[in-house]
């Protein structure tokens, strides 16, 4: 190819890496792999907003912004980790808006034990504001107990107030429920949250207010539902390779 001196300056970079792993064991690897890559790329000085991560499909870019808003919670890296997609970003994959799902799956049935293993891990693990020890035996140990095994306040004051919460119109249910469990204090939750209070409220005013109405809603439409972001933001863009035609960032990774 016949390059212009004035584009042949400053060269470039690439670096291949071959993974032998089967597709079950793949995405574990890149769970590993990725967030140190980005955080490597972003130390020679790079910003958020540099960084493209294509994909061939969305449900790889689904998967990828799993993993990496997972890392971002645990590591309280947030700010290395803003993500946007070309569109938008699946609120379902947020720890706040999981989190509030799977209570509104409890005042319907709390003898779901696996349900309260969720609840329990979630919490502990994605967004206490307390620096609780994660030990994921003590977690999952005395699910059978309920709720009530676990020793943190914001759980005694949801038990002891669920019977009035459950009376309540789901808009201020759920508003109710991010009061007690603090769920607006993590700045990385906020934009997901509200956005599920908007999707709540407009089911509320063109269907019902009714829990089990909404939970069938959410079960069938929740894994669509998106979060529309402005692309100024300095975050690293998910796209899909057919969508990226025209486009160029100095950083692309190709994980799949």
């Amino acid at each position: 190819q016949k390059v212009s001196q004035a584009k042949k300056t400053g060269g470039g970079y690439v670096e291949l890496n071959f993974c032998k792993e089967d597709k079950d064991k793949y995405m574990a690897m890149l769970a590993d792999v990725l967030p140190r890559l980005i955080l490597d790329i972003q130390a020679r000085g790079y910003k958020p907003g540099d960084i493209a991560i294509l994909v061939r499909k969305g449900t790889q870019g689904r998967s990828v912004a799993s993993v990496l808003m997972q890392y971002a919670t645990i590591s309280g890296e947030a700010h290395r980790f803003n993500i946007i997609s070309n569109d938008s970003l699946y609120i379902e994959n947020n720890p706040g808006v999981r989190f509030l799902v799977a209570l509104l799956k409890y005042l319907r049935n709390p003898e779901d034990i696996l349900n309260i293993a969720f609840i329990r891990n979630e919490y502990i693990k994605y967004l206490s504001p307390e620096d609780y020890v994660y030990d994921i035996h003590s977690v999952f140990k005395d699910c059978k107990e309920g709720l009530a095994s676990v020793n943190i306040d914001e759980f005694s004051e949801f038990l002891n107030a669920v019977d009035r919460i459950r009376r309540l119109p789901l808009f201020e249910l759920i508003e109710e429920l991010i009061y007690i469990f603090k769920l607006g204090q993590n700045p990385g939750n906020i934009a997901f949250i509200q956005a599920f209070q908007d999707i709540v409220l407009n089911f509320v005013i063109e269907e019902t207010s009714d829990i089990s109405a909404f939970m069938e809603w959410w079960d069938k439409n929740g894994d669509n539902q998106t979060l529309n972001v402005s692309e100024g933001q300095d975050a690293i863009q998910i796209i899909t390779i057919h969508k990226a035609k025209g486009l160029e960032f100095p950083v692309v990774i190709l994980p799949f």
